[in-house]
């Protein structure tokens, strides 16, 4: 049976007007699938779904494969968003998923050849990128959004929650990048007054942005999505930047917009915590509070085979701006090393990692560090590390 719902259409109310069901012009009827988050819709097997989808990287535009499937009914005029989620688990299980960049408003997406390598490649190691000579076996499914069926005007919480279809299977060949490139680092500066934008600002002035969890980062340059959560505060101006050195590739504020290229220092309204969102491939940024309860540890540690673990681990300085939430330190490794953080010197508070230089996906496994001189950067609050070799 289906009831009735008061919501607010953000877009289409004048479609709403002819409708008598209900007494007020602004009520509509929502199916109750919809609303508890089961909905569900068919996305169509593809024709050459039997055939070994084979990728090249000297082919790395061409459109693999068309998806194409049916509308969700809602229960009433709706518009929604199709996005693709790829897995290689057919429970798409979180958060060994990931949702390719492309986005449509009609019932086919395209998978393009590089985003759907990129993201088999993630979804194998999250950025280690592993040679695959064998053919996958690939689950997708379809994401429909509609953001604009709201409680009402001043009440903008979603009450129409993101349907999925069916999930089908495609055999993928994908194949191994000949050149890997890290993801790009972006930087805070100006945080207390620091402007110092040299490669040696990097662990002081130079704070760097985080990595997004399963995010496919472009592997030609390495650009993609960035965050950064921490305290800011109101009397201090800054910037984003790009690389060490060079003000051309930066954010500021002109207008009250954030801009490229350009711009005043960026400020907040009131002291508190914020969360910076990055899209460097958009060119777009975007700064927002978050209600945070954090208290800072006494220290940070870190300790591995270069220190015979608990023999002589290297204290990290939290960075004073971030009041206890960034922390670093410089560390020589004469050889590989297994390495972790620790926090008090106890262990039921550490973060290792299966990646290096950068990580991102807290683990008990021990970090993969190779020889060298590095600058550690520690951001507890997005639990993302990075070693800078100098």
């Amino acid at each position: 049976t289906i009831r009735m719902k008061k919501i607010f259409l953000g877009i289409g109310i004048a479609a709403l007007v002819g409708l008598t069901a209900c007494e007020d012009k602004n009520e509509t009827i929502i199916a109750p699938d919809a609303e508890n988050g089961t909905l569900s819709f068919e996305l169509f097997e593809p024709e050459n779904k039997g055939e070994v989808y084979t990728l090249l990287e000297e082919e790395d535009t061409k459109i693999v494969e068309t998806l194409t499937f049916a509308k969700p009914d809602y229960g009433f005029s709706s518009s929604p968003t199709y996005s693709v989620e790829v897995s290689l688990n057919p429970e798409f299980e979180k958060p060994n998923t990931i949702v390719l960049k492309m986005t449509s408003k009609t019932e086919s997406l395209e998978l393009v050849t590089k985003d759907l390598n990129m993201a088999i490649l993630n979804l194998h190691a999250a950025g280690n990128y592993p040679e695959l000579t064998e053919v996958q076996d690939v689950y997708f499914r379809i994401i429909s959004v509609v953001s604009e069926a709201t409680v009402g005007p001043l009440d903008p919480t979603p009450i129409v929650k993101p349907a999925y279809s069916n999930a089908i299977t495609l055999q993928v060949l994908p194949y191994q990048l000949k050149e890997i490139v890290l993801p790009a680092t972006y930087y805070l500066i100006g945080l207390g007054g620091n402007w110092d934008n040299s490669p040696a600002g990097i662990g002081s002035s130079l704070i760097p942005l985080s990595l997004v969890a399963e995010y496919p980062y472009n592997p030609v340059d390495g650009k993609g999505k960035f965050v950064y959560t921490g305290y800011f505060d109101a009397k201090d101006g800054f910037k984003v930047i790009g690389q060490p050195g060079d003000w051309a590739d930066a954010w500021g504020m002109q207008d009250g917009n954030y801009v490229h290229g350009s711009g005043d220092n960026i400020s907040v309204p009131v002291s508190g915590y914020y969360r910076i969102s990055l899209d460097t491939e958009n060119k777009k940024l975007a700064i927002d509070p978050v209600k945070i309860e954090f208290t800072p540890n006494e220290w940070i540690e870190i300790l591995g085979d270069f220190s015979g673990w608990d023999t002589a681990p290297v204290k990290m300085t939290a960075i004073p701006v971030t009041l206890g939430s960034v922390w670093t330190a410089q560390i020589t490794l004469n050889e590989e090393s297994g390495l972790k953080f620790r926090a008090d010197g106890k262990w039921d508070t550490s973060w290792g990692g299966k990646t290096f230089p950068y990580g991102l996906k807290p683990s008990g496994d021990n970090i993969p560090a190779t020889a060298g001189n590095y600058t550690v950067v520690f951001n507890q609050l997005d639990n993302c590390y990075f070693f800078f070799k100098k």
